[in-house]
């Protein structure tokens, strides 16, 4: 539970930046916006192998029976659906 709370901590963060409206107001601006909106992207790239194992972790525990399985299945969910989110937010952006 912790991992995935953590996780969802980490994607707010990037969420907040890439939902910025800052759009850049001269060429010099935007081309540093892109460069960094392509290394934002590396970075979820990079990060993504540790949501799968965090999910992967959580799917373990709900097959051994865990108590609390149907919580477990939700947050990871709910984390795979804000990755997915970030991802579609990174796009437009």
């Amino acid at each position: 539970m912790r991992d995935v709370e953590d996780e969802n901590i980490w994607i707010e963060e990037k969420m907040n930046v890439v939902t910025s409206e800052e759009y850049g107001s001269s060429l010099q601006e935007v081309n540093l916006l892109m460069k960094k909106n392509k290394t934002m992207r590396a970075e979820i790239e990079n990060h993504e192998p540790r949501i799968r194992s965090v999910c992967e972790n959580g799917q373990k525990l709900i097959q051994s029976g865990h108590p609390d399985s149907d919580k477990f299945n939700h947050n990871i969910q709910d984390l795979l659906e804000n990755l997915r989110h970030l991802k579609e937010m990174i796009d437009a952006r």
